[in-house]
């Protein structure tokens, strides 16, 4: 049996997704800020495109009251996995966090 070979990436290439990854953090921080106080809906959050590889957990945490733990809690509640990432929210999860009142 071969072993399968990792393809080897250039420097330029390598720079390239760091400077694309970076970017990506940055525009989760920027929606967790803005989420945090309060110019950005939760909805808003959910729907965005580019948001859709940010952790749950990480969005709910982001809400005024909330934390960690706290967040945690709730997705334990709410039936939705501690790994689950926006884009992968189900319909009936996703409704569930945006009908609860905060």
């Amino acid at each position: 049996m071969e072993r399968y070979q990792l393809p080897v990436k250039s420097g330029d290439e390598l720079r390239s997704n760091r400077r694309k990854a970076m970017a990506a953090r940055s525009r989760y921080a920027a929606a967790k800020r803005a989420l945090k106080s309060g110019g950005r809906s939760l909805e808003s959050v959910l729907d965005d495109p580019g948001l859709r590889r940010i952790p749950v957990r990480d969005v709910i945490a982001s809400m005024p009251g909330f934390g960690r733990r706290r967040a945690l809690k709730l997705m334990g509640e709410l039936g939705i996995a501690e790994s689950r990432r926006v884009g992968g929210l189900g319909c009936r999860q996703r409704a569930s966090l945006l009908g609860r009142r905060w």
